[in-house]
Formats: structure tokens, sequence, C-alpha cells
């Protein structure tokens, strides 16, 4: 009966990126053998751009759907004339484009993908036979057109902290960014000030840089991912300490996908100090044009802590110190940087498994976040003298997310790279040994609890002599 081998989608000269008001040109071939005539009845080529969210994810039934791209185009059709032969066919489509369409995009709960896919339509006695590309679609977004990505970012915070019985002080800190909107490749210069007014030293201060997905299906669904995480020292007591560090963007997907009304894309810094609950987020713009920078001079603008509220008044003691009385130290000395987040290389890794996260922006609620999934490799060269973002996703392992309403933590689950080691190891004389297996921790059990179990059947083993509750050996 005859039969359609090889049948493929050819985009001409192997391109894979597009931009609005781009022709998706290609060719539609395949080879038959045999006689066709009788059940080939057409071959038509189809260009679909759309965004679809499930809350399962996946290739289920999507909840919300929204249509960017339809075209098809009949490339031919049996008619009187008579039928294809056997051999090579092959036949040419060119698709326009709309120029108003949002970047591709692949997410946990939903993606915006657009394709090319050739059908060849079989009688009614034979399925139809189809093929399939993707393409990657890309609408920069010029940072330059957004007046507020030029401008620097601060965020000042305080709280108040109990840290004996009777005494509290407050912990003030700032934090500041040189820019509002970079780049894959650009470096986030941070400043953080910290004026710790107690007592007691604070510790666990971290620099985080997270990605907030949102979807919108028959319930808004947020996916949060961390890409890159930096721990600072502690701060001594009634100490004000400077923390100067830099995070290197991995190559990501831009934010604000534009004409998109079912997924939003938005990045934030969140510096945090986890001893004491109190978090400071800076939000931050993802985008393909980097900001121009003006020609001349530049001021730095360097935060500073807002006052203790011990100097305003509050607390126990009068002037410039903690709960107590006693001053604080007001120069700001250099905070180091214990450790560093692994996916600060740029790399991509598997993706985590997700807990549950509150809002963004310190908003509290939020939905339970499921693991996601990897994206595509990554496109050729972009226009306007930048590299397009890759297709891919550098996530790392969730950590604790300071949600805005309760100051705790948001849970979080474990992942097969974990983001920070735990001091202790990272200093470790050879930090990247295995640790021992289940086998071996239970046998080294056993041998410990054997060495007990004699030294208490022989006390003569130990070697105490006449001293203490046991007999000397011989009496």
């Amino acid at each position: 009966m005859g039969k359609a081998d090889s049948l493929r989608v050819l985009l001409h000269g192997g391109r894979l990126v597009y931009y609005p008001g781009d022709v998706v040109s290609g060719d539609v071939s395949f080879s038959l053998s045999g006689a066709a005539s009788s059940w080939l009845r057409a071959v038509h080529a189809k260009c679909v751009g759309r965004c679809q969210v499930s809350q399962k994810g996946g290739t289920s039934e999507p909840e919300a759907t929204e249509q960017y791209v339809r075209l098809a185009l009949l490339l031919w059709k049996k008619d009187s004339s008579g039928a294809l032969g056997s051999g090579n066919h092959s036949f040419t489509f060119h698709f326009p484009l709309p120029t108003s369409v949002p970047t591709s995009f692949e997410g946990r709960f939903g993606r915006v993908e657009y394709s090319v896919q050739a059908v060849l339509e079989a009688a009614w006695y034979r399925a139809d036979q189809s093929a399939r590309v993707t393409l990657y679609v890309l609408n920069p977004l010029d940072l330059n057109l957004l007046p507020e990505c030029r401008s620097p970012s601060v965020v000042e915070v305080q709280k108040k902290v109990n840290y004996s019985l009777f005494k509290s002080a407050t912990v003030a800190l700032a934090v500041s960014s040189d820019l509002r909107g970079y780049v894959p490749g650009q470096v986030i210069h941070l400043t953080c000030v910290i004026n710790n007014g107690t007592g007691k030293s604070v510790s666990g201060i971290t620099a985080t840089l997270v990605q907030k997905v949102t979807f919108r299906g028959r319930c808004v669904m947020y996916d949060m991912r961390t890409l890159a995480q930096l721990e600072g020292g502690s701060v001594g007591a009634r100490q004000q300490a400077q923390w100067l560090e830099r995070i290197a963007l991995p190559p990501l997907p831009q934010s604000q996908l534009l004409l998109c009304h079912l997924i939003d894309v938005d990045y934030f810094v969140q510096v945090a100090i986890r001893s004491i609950g109190v978090a400071a987020t800076l939000p931050i713009v993802v985008g393909n044009v980097p900001v121009l920078r003006c020609l001349g001079p530049a001021t730095a603008l360097t935060p500073t802590a807002p006052p203790l509220p011990a100097a305003l008044g509050y607390g126990g003691g009068g002037g410039g110190g903690g709960g107590d009385g006693r001053p604080y130290e007001a120069s700001a000395t250099p905070l180091p940087t214990k450790l560093h987040s692994p996916l600060q290389d740029g790399r991509c890794f598997p993706t985590p498994t997700h807990g549950d996260f509150g809002d963004a922006g310190g908003a509290s609620g939020g939905a339970a976040a499921a693991a996601g999934a990897p994206l595509a490799p990554g496109p050729p060269a972009a226009p306007f003298g930048v590299g397009a973002p890759q297709l891919c996703l550098a996530p790392g392992e969730t950590v604790p997310f300071f949600g805005g309403a309760g100051g705790g933590a948001a849970a979080s689950s474990s992942s097969h790279h974990p983001l920070l080691l735990p001091p202790e190891f990272s200093a470790a004389l050879f930090p990247y040994d295995p640790p021992p297996s289940y086998e071996e921790s239970c046998q080294a059990a056993s041998d410990d609890a054997a060495q007990m179990g004699a030294a208490v059947l022989d006390p003569c083993q130990s070697g105490s002599g006449t001293e203490g509750p046991w007999a000397p050996c011989g009496e």
C-alpha cells in the first residue's frame, strides 16, 4: 500500500531563534515508497504559538490558554491531475510572525511555545503522519526604555530583638545595589550595612538571588527558585559592619513576559539575617539590552543603616547604645564572606525540588511549588550586540525565604545539589570526601558498642589501677 518515510520539517539555514515580525521559512520533506495515491490526500504546514498553564504541569490538560500565532498552509492536495509518485518530495512554506508576540518560556506549570508542524493527511482508513519543530521567539527587553533600571535601589529595615531576660535592642539592616536592571553576565554590586545594637552577636547573614514565576490558571501558582547565594560572617555585639559583595547573573530568561497575561517572571535579591528573622528585598529586572551608562563622573550611593532606636530614646539605655545603655561601635567594620554558592560559575544545574514558599516581596500566603522541568539548549547569538539568553535556567536549591507577615522562614526541601555546605564541612581537610555509607555507619556503631561492652566486662583493661569503684585484678 505504500508509506511515507523520513517526514521532516527543515528550517532554512538551520535557524531556531526568531524575532517578532520575522518570516519563518523552511521545507517539508518526505519520501514515498510504492503507490501513495490510495491514501495520501494532502500535505499541510501549520505554525502555532500559544501559552498554556496547568496546575499539574507537563502534558496535562491546560487550565488556561492564550493564542498568539495560528497559521496554516495547504502545500499540496490530491486532485484529478493525479497523485504523488514514489521518491523524494519537498514543499516550501513561509510564515510571517506577528510583531506583537511574547518571548518563549518554559516553566513548571506552563510555557510559551512556538512550533511548525507538517501533516500528511491520509484517507479515512489510515492515521495521519506528522512532524514538528520547536522555535524560540525572542522579544528583546531593552533596559534603556525603563528609566527606573538606571537608578540604584536602597531598602532599609529594622527589628527590635529581645536578647536577654529584660533587655531588648534594635538591629538595623540597609541594602543597596548599583542598578535595578541587568543582563545575563553582568555583576550585581551589593552594599549591606548592619547595625547591631544588641549585646550579642548576630549571624546567618545571607544574600540570595531568587526567581519568582507566577502562573495564572484556575488559581494563582508560584514557582520560586534560588539561583545564587552568598553567606557572610557575623556581626559582634554593639557593632556596625559593612558587607560588600558581588553576584554574577547566570543565563536567565528575561523579566516581564510582555504581551503574556498568564505568566509573570520576576527576580529579586534578598539579604536576610536568619538568626533574628529580618530581611530586605531588592527587586531587579533582567533584560536583553544592557543599560547604557552615561559618560562622566558617577557618584556611588552607599547606604547607611537607620539609627538604632536606642539612640532615639528606645530601650533601657541612653545615647547611641543597646538596650542595656552601653554604646555600640559606630565605625563600620568590613564583613567577610564565608561561603559562595556553587551556582556562581553560571552553569546550568538539574531542576531542584521545591517546598512551600510565601509570596515574594514580603506578602503573606502563596501556593505550593513542585519540581521544575529542564529547558532546552541555548540559541545562537542575538542582535543588538548582546548575546541571546541561553534557554536554560540555573536553579539551585530552594532555601528558607523570609516572608513579611510572620518574619519566619518557609520550609524548604533538599535537592541533589546542595546550595551551601555546612561551615565545618567546607573547612575540613578534604571537603570533597563523600560521607560514609549506611553499612559503614552501622559497622562503626557496632564496633563502638562492642568496645564499650568489653570495657564493662573486663575492667582491668581500663588501666585505672586501684582507684575507682572497681576492685584491682587478682583480688
